[in-house]
């Protein structure tokens, strides 16, 4: 009886580790998803077009709020400790209070949102509202650090930091949902 219990507990214990392991696979994976989506970048200032914001929502959709608030936690902290992470040729700190560290400092909170309301909702209607508004939240927090430390102008910081992207966003919106719901199938 002692070695069936003894079996079990070490069981339990392979399981536990594989859980562990499985999770830190799937928030790494996310976190260089990340990574690559900001090296492929078209440069404009004072923003560039990247596919980051697609992985950040994509994060939080197939990870969870949790873990996808965790990945791109780790994604900033590699980012700021000088890790070439984000777009373009610098890292570090300085990163985070450049023009772009509005966007950048939202990320955690928009795969929160996305992984929030993924978790709670299924039907594609809703799946787009959850995305829009996850990727509302990035366009806030970017718009407005950029007027109140760059532009100084509410109205070009819109130009400038939202509207530009407003069609590029738009596909990135569709494809987040269409992939999510193609692959949790």
């Amino acid at each position: 009886m002692l070695k069936f219990y003894s079996s079990v507990l070490e069981l339990k214990s392979i399981l536990i580790n594989d859980k562990v392991f499985k999770r830190v696979a799937k928030i790494s994976l996310f976190l260089i998803l990340t990574i690559v989506g900001a090296k492929i970048e078209i440069p404009v200032e004072p923003v560039p077009f990247t596919l980051q914001t697609l992985f950040v929502v994509l994060s939080g959709a197939f990870l969870g709020k949790k873990d996808g608030f965790i990945a791109q936690s780790l994604y900033l902290l590699m980012g700021a400790i000088g890790i070439p992470v984000f777009a373009g040729p610098l890292a570090g700190f300085a990163r985070l209070i450049g023009p772009t560290g509005g966007y950048l400092l939202s990320f955690p909170t928009a795969a929160f949102i996305a992984g929030y309301f993924y978790e709670r909702w299924n039907s594609i209607f809703l799946l787009f509202f959850a995305t829009i508004i996850s990727v509302f939240s990035i366009y806030v927090f970017g718009v407005l650090h950029l007027n109140l430390f760059y532009l100084h102008d509410f109205n070009k910081s819109i130009v400038a930091g939202a509207a530009i992207f407003s069609i590029w966003e738009i596909a990135k919106i569709v494809t987040i949902v269409f992939v999510y719901k193609g692959i949790s199938r």
